[in-house]
């Protein structure tokens, strides 16, 4: 079964929210939602909007913005593209 494009973020808000010793119940409610929408983030089933993203940023630390190791360096980060020759 192919991983769902939110799995990582999801694997980041539980282990956040996890040290954080927060229920998803308990951050549900922090952040006003259900805790069916924490658990379907950190199943990567959907997404967090912006705003409760930054929410929980600021509840649960930054940790959640580092990227996954697999994942490559987005090319507006880094200013460079696959392929292109050093200047």
């Amino acid at each position: 079964m192919p991983e769902q494009p939110a799995a990582g973020l999801g694997v980041r808000i539980r282990k956040a929210r996890k040290a954080a010793g927060l229920s998803q119940y308990e951050l549900a409610e922090l952040l006003g939602v259900v805790q069916g929408a924490v658990s379907q983030w950190e199943r990567g089933q959907t997404e967090p909007s912006l705003r409760h993203f930054i929410r929980m940023v600021r509840l649960l630390g930054p940790s959640l913005l580092e990227l996954d190791d697999e994942e490559p360096p987005d090319e507006a980060v880094t200013g460079s593209r696959p392929g292109a020759a050093a200047t």
